[in-house]
C-alpha cells in the first residue's frame, strides 16, 4: 500500500498477517490525515525550546542568596527571556548535599525593583531533582530577565538548569 500524500512514503515489509494488518491500518490513518499530521509537526517545531539556562555557585549558599550566571549574581543581571509566549517547561537541580532547600525563579528588569517571583520548587531532601511543568508551562515575560534565589534553607554547591518553551 502506498500513500499518495506529498512527501510521505511508508513501505511495509512484514510477514505476520496480523501485524501487517495493524500497520496497514496505521499507515492508512497517517495517509488519510497527512495534512493534519503535517500541521501538528509544524506546531511542534514552532514550539521551540532554548538549549537551557543555568545558574550555580560553589560552597554554602544561604537563604536569600542569588545564584550566579557566568560569575554575575542573577539579581544584578539575569538571563534574558528570548522567546515570545515563553514559559518554563522544566527546572532541573543538583546540589552536593541532600537538603530541603527551596529555589525561587525570579523575573526582573535588571534590578530587583519590580521583581516578580515566578515559581518556587523544593528539593525535598534529595541531591538532584527534575520538575516538569506539563502543558503550557509557567509563563514568563519576553525581554525580562530571570534569576534564581535560594530560599528557606541553605544549599551546598547548587546548580539550577531551566528550559523554556515558546516561539522565537
Amino acid at each position: 500500500m502506498a500513500c499518495n500524500a506529498p512527501n510521505f512514503q511508508l513501505e511495509l515489509m512484514i510477514d505476520d498477517p496480523v501485524v501487517r494488518e495493524s500497520f496497514q491500518k496505521l499507515q492508512q490513518w497517517l495517509c488519510d490525515d497527512a495534512n493534519g499530521l503535517t500541521a501538528v509537526i509544524k506546531d511542534l517545531i514552532s514550539a521551540t525550546s532554548t538549549p537551557g539556562f543555568t545558574w550555580g555557585n560553589g560552597g554554602n549558599q544561604p537563604p536569600g542568596k542569588y545564584l550566579l550566571n557566568d560569575n554575575v549574581p542573577s539579581n544584578d543581571v539575569g538571563r534574558v527571556i528570548p522567546l515570545e509566549l515563553g514559559a518554563i517547561a522544566r527546572i532541573s537541580i543538583a546540589q552536593k548535599n541532600a537538603t530541603n532547600a527551596k529555589f525561587t525563579v525570579v523575573e526582573h528588569d535588571g534590578s530587583l525593583s519590580g521583581a516578580v517571583d515566578v515559581t518556587t520548587v523544593s528539593m525535598g531532601g534529595v541531591k538532584q531533582k527534575v520538575f516538569d511543568f506539563i502543558g503550557a508551562g509557567i509563563p514568563v515575560t519576553p525581554g525580562r530577565q530571570l534569576g534564581v534565589r535560594v530560599d528557606s534553607v541553605a544549599a551546598f554547591s547548587p546548580d539550577v538548569g531551566l528550559t523554556l518553551i515558546g516561539e522565537l
